[in-house]
């Protein structure tokens, strides 16, 4: 139930904007073709992410690269990051790399999605990027559960 009230959330523009995320997109869920999957390069995916209108938030969650206060920076822990967009995938495809390098952005296959991933810190609405074959199979996990 908490993995499908936080996709359900994904798609609502003012639990987005509650959350904290920028972007000026004009509807929500936002859905792009297969072919962003095969995407090798980090500056290609920021430039379909610019012209979705979504990289400010990427931008908002570079700037939010802390230093980490206390023992925790000796343990390995040395900066706080914020959390910006997640990319659904329904394959493992050269996106991951290329996304890597994206402050914030994190890429996962619907297989794989969870309500941490969907949800981070218990807040719903997070900036969703979904893939045509990720829509594809959660459509078919649906069927199955």
């Amino acid at each position: 139930k908490a993995i499908a009230a936080a996709i359900a959330a994904t798609a609502q523009a003012d639990l987005v904007k509650a959350r904290g995320h920028r972007f000026e997109a004009k509807t929500l869920p936002l859905v792009v073709e297969q072919k962003f999957e095969e995407l090798a390069k980090t500056k290609d995916v920021a430039k379909v992410l610019e012209a979705l209108k979504v990289y400010v938030d990427v931008e908002k969650a570079k700037a939010k690269k802390k230093v980490r206060a206390g023992r925790g920076k000796m343990r390995g822990r040395k900066y706080k990051r914020a959390k910006s967009l997640l990319i659904v995938v329904g394959k493992p495809a050269k996106l991951y790399k290329a996304a890597r390098n994206l402050e914030g952005v994190d890429v996962v296959e619907v297989r794989n999605l969870n309500a941490e991933l969907l949800a981070p810190g218990t807040l719903p609405g997070r900036l969703t990027l979904w893939t045509e074959t990720a829509l594809q199979a959660l459509a078919a996990l649906a069927k199955v559960n």
